[in-house]
């Protein structure tokens, strides 16, 4: 049980160093005149202080009280960011619906994005439910991520809103 636990963690730190790498690389783009092109969520620079904070599930998650045991949902990834004030979600595990079984799956480990905030949907039974699955792009970019994978999908968040304006 020690071997799992201990692999389990250092998996959890693996992620968090490509998180954190991908955090670096939207941090380091500037344009012509200096000016950053992505900035956290709320807008503000990427700079040393707080660079990292947020990005993972909650590691005490009970689903409002409904899981009498918590659960760890540290290793749920992602960057929430904007570019040029538009926002962006890039996910460490991407959300994909099989189109012939139309069964649910999390890829773990291959970058999803989506560019816009979800929205909560009801479902048949008037639950609420995030439509992020729904809205989320399966890419190729795998981890861990290369170089030229970083600059590859940040070229693609910035071409998605360069050609769609």
């Amino acid at each position: 049980m020690d071997d799992f636990l201990n692999i389990k963690k250092k998996y959890n730190t693996l992620r968090e160093n490509e998180r954190k790498k991908i955090i670096d690389s939207l941090a380091s783009k500037i344009d012509k005149d200096g000016n950053h092109l992505f900035t956290k969520k709320d807008g503000t620079k990427y700079c040393k202080k707080n660079l990292y904070c947020g990005g993972s599930g909650k590691h005490n998650y009970t689903s409002n009280r409904k899981l009498e045991k918590k659960y760890d949902l540290s290793n749920h990834k992602y960057i929430e960011t904007k570019y040029k004030g538009q926002y962006v979600f890039i996910s460490l595990q991407s959300f994909d619906i099989d189109p012939c079984t139309k069964n649910i799956h999390i890829l773990y480990d291959r970058i999803g994005i989506m560019f816009e905030e979800d929205n909560i949907t009801k479902t048949k039974e008037n639950v609420e439910v995030s439509n992020a699955f729904i809205k989320m792009k399966t890419t190729d970019w795998e981890l861990p991520l290369s170089n030229k994978d970083l600059n590859d999908m940040i070229d693609y968040i910035i071409n998605h809103f360069e050609n769609n304006n």
